[in-house]
């Protein structure tokens, strides 16, 4: 197990290498530095001098290069990033992302489609994981969903259902499209407990993971 962690780890270490390269690429960003809090995943960005970094010009400048899984949740602006003793970035001494990003809504009950409780059912599972509420046309990665959650979300429909959800299709499809793809017997309630904030935990089963 001690050898898994260790490439669990290493891959997310250097997917985070490449968003902070790809950022570093945009002309309205002085330095950056990319993080996994909890279940999201955090850009700190430090502007150019006179230019405020434009998030919406920031995602798109990742979407070129990047899958959509590797697109951060959150941007938040600094003046500086903390540095440690050695010169190096004091990843531990970032500010609490919550007190600068938008408070996320309380997830409402899951829309209904009294046809098809696929949708009902999965609908659940994603409110669950990001927070918020979807509808049958929602993308997962457009709602702010990342490799990690992914994975986490991954894991509990294939217990539920027997069906392994793969990125690509989540990165291509809306949520209806890949509920098409369950059985009709899926559980309406989703099951699982809240997303562990250990990294290791997030990667359990691992992204690319075949049936």
């Amino acid at each position: 197990m001690g050898n898994m962690d260790e490439i669990r780890e290493q891959r997310v270490r250097a997917q985070l290498q490449a968003i902070e390269a790809r950022l570093a690429e945009h002309p309205q960003v002085a330095a950056v530095v990319a993080v996994v809090r909890g279940d999201k995943l955090i850009a700190y960005v430090v502007a150019q001098s006179g230019q405020a970094p434009d998030e919406e010009a920031l995602r798109a400048h990742l979407k070129t290069t990047l899958a959509a899984y590797m697109i951060p949740r959150h941007f938040v602006s600094l003046d500086s990033l903390p540095l440690s003793a050695d010169g190096a970035v004091d990843r531990e001494a970032l500010p609490d992302p919550q007190a600068a990003l938008p408070r996320a809504p309380v997830a409402a009950a899951a829309p209904r489609d009294d046809h098809d409780t696929r949708t009902e059912y999965l609908a659940g599972v994603w409110s669950q994981l990001l927070g918020k509420d979807v509808g049958p046309h929602d993308n997962f990665f457009d709602l702010g969903g990342h490799s990690m959650l992914a994975v986490q979300m991954a894991n509990r429909v294939k217990v539920d259902t027997g069906v392994r959800i793969q990125l690509m299709t989540l990165a291509t499809q809306t949520l209806a499209q890949i509920a098409s793809e369950l059985p009709m017997a899926a559980k309406t309630a989703p099951t699982g407990t809240g997303f562990g904030a250990r990294l290791k935990g997030m990667l359990r089963g691992g992204a690319a993971k075949q049936p």
